[in-house]
């Protein structure tokens, strides 16, 4: 079994993004990291070569700021950072750069990867979450909108994201 986390970051200490609590709160499940770095102003490329895991491939990336409207541009970013990860991956992990998983949750999200690699019938897992807004005054818990942060496929299959990064087709 292969898992292949990614995600994508532009100007993270700019906008004080918590990127590097994200690629690392998931790393310790994945075989690799896929990091799409797009043209930034702030250090954000040396700030993911900094992060001490041979695990980690960064693709620099050039964003169009004329698809911003929508967040199409985000789902571009998405699909170069996937289109990056190993073909023989079994489970592709995607997480935002604002995005983190708990290190206690860790375990169970290995057990339930393994139990369901070879179950044709999940195409990905669901986690339930918390939701911070509104500097942390509101907490919306619910399940996430995502297909999931998981997707067991075969890195194959066209895969497009759509909308503003949340969904896969």
């Amino acid at each position: 079994m292969k898992v292949s986390g990614f995600t994508f970051i532009r100007n993270a200490i700019l906008y004080d993004y918590p990127v590097v609590e994200a690629i690392t709160s998931i790393l310790p499940l994945c075989d690799e990291f896929i990091v799409a770095v797009g043209n930034s102003d702030d250090g954000t490329f040396d700030l993911i070569q900094s992060i001490p895991s041979d695990k980690i491939r960064i693709k620099n990336t050039m964003w169009d700021d004329t698809l911003r409207m929508g967040g199409r541009v985000f789902a571009l970013e998405t699909d170069k950072a996937f289109q990056e990860i190993a073909k023989d991956t079994t489970w592709a992990f995607y997480i935002q750069g604002d995005e983190v998983v708990h290190e206690k949750y860790l375990p169970e999200i290995q057990k339930a990867l393994i139990r369901y690699k070879n179950s044709p019938e999940v195409e990905g897992l669901l986690f339930s979450y918390l939701h911070f807004g509104l500097a942390f005054i509101l907490v919306f818990v619910g399940v996430k909108m995502l297909l999931a942060d998981f997707y067991k496929i075969p890195v194959t299959v066209a895969l497009a994201v759509v909308g503003v990064a949340l969904m896969f087709e």
